[in-house]
């Protein structure tokens, strides 16, 4: 009898570190989820101000603004695919979001 109290308090002892790891980790995927937005979102800015230089007639056709301006891109496509990698958010399907629409 008394082994299968030392199995129980040795389970329960366990289950709580199980439990309090999952939450330590949820708690750093939701702030890398967060800093992924605030990053996408001031390169998105950037990539809008660099357009708007490049559109400038004094700047227009010129190869580097180009070159960075392609290359901004890249990067914020790069951080896009991480951002929805750690979306914490559930995604619509286009299907179902259809399906509501129609509702």
């Amino acid at each position: 009898m008394n082994m299968w109290w030392t199995i129980t308090a040795l389970s329960v002892v366990v289950n709580i570190f199980f439990v309090w790891y999952i939450r330590e980790l949820l708690i750093r995927f939701s702030y890398m989820g967060t800093e992924t937005d605030k990053i996408y979102t001031d390169l998105q800015t950037y990539e809008d101000h660099l357009s708007t230089v490049y559109d400038l007639p004094v700047f227009y056709g010129d190869s580097t603004l180009s070159e960075l301006l392609k290359h901004t891109s890249e990067v914020r496509d790069l951080i896009g695919t991480h951002k929805e990698i750690f979306n914490l958010e559930e995604n619509v399907l286009p299907d179902e979001q259809e399906e509501e629409e129609d509702a």
